[in-house]
């Protein structure tokens, strides 16, 4: 029962986070800088473009824009600018995934395996920063789970190379596209994944490096 009271409180932390984000308008400083007037700018374009009207705004145009892009998507599907700052949000659930495999890959069972992804909805900093432009929670969640993935890539081996080659691929796609400083984890993970199973496998490696680029 005690599981069951921690995964239902986290849960309910993200639901209440949900609702402030849509709620709230935009106070946190990044946003108001350089991530809102990007948006802006998509909105008035009507699709990621290049934006010749914000020569003065730095880091409004070019990489990384994946949290822009999918705030972008969340106000051409919905209609409303309510939800901008729901971003990191989304990459909550995946984070937790991730959060959730690695503790079963280090022994965790059972319930046990969601323990540290329940406890992680209490981290200060997770909440402060969920509701806002910035990209850092997104980022964290983006880590975890390429991290996961790498794991994954590299001993689930009843997994069809595949599909592993494609999840880690994804995993670290969505790294680099949330911020600058996923380059030196991506670059990390996919030596570690390529180059274990080149030593197991040996001629696979290639192929699956090809993959997963």
């Amino acid at each position: 029962w005690l599981f069951v009271v921690v995964i239902g409180w986290s849960l309910s932390v993200w639901v209440r986070l949900v609702v402030l984000a849509w709620r709230r308008p935009v106070y946190d400083w990044d946003g108001l800088y350089y991530h809102l007037p990007a948006l802006q700018g998509w909105v008035h374009a009507g699709r990621v473009a290049w934006l010749d009207n914000v020569p003065d705004i730095p880091y409004a145009n070019g990489y990384p824009g994946g949290m822009e892009v999918l705030a972008l998507a969340l106000h051409q599907l919905t209609g409303t600018s309510a939800f901008v700052d729901g971003s990191n949000l989304l990459l909550w659930p995946l984070g937790a995934l991730g959060l959730t495999v690695i503790a079963g890959r280090l022994g965790a069972r059972g319930v046990w395996r969601w323990l540290p992804a329940a406890l992680g909805a209490g981290v200060p900093a997770l909440i402060v920063q969920s509701c806002t432009c910035y990209t850092d929670v997104g980022f964290a969640a983006a880590v975890t789970a390429a991290l996961a993935a790498t794991l994954l890539f590299v001993f689930a081996t009843d997994i069809r190379l595949r599909v592993r080659t494609v999840v880690l691929g994804a995993t670290l796609g969505l790294m680099l596209a949330t911020k600058g400083t996923g380059v030196p984890f991506a670059a990390i993970l996919g030596a570690i994944a390529v180059g274990v199973c080149a030593w197991r496998e040996r001629w696979r490696p290639v192929a699956a490096g090809v993959g997963v680029a």
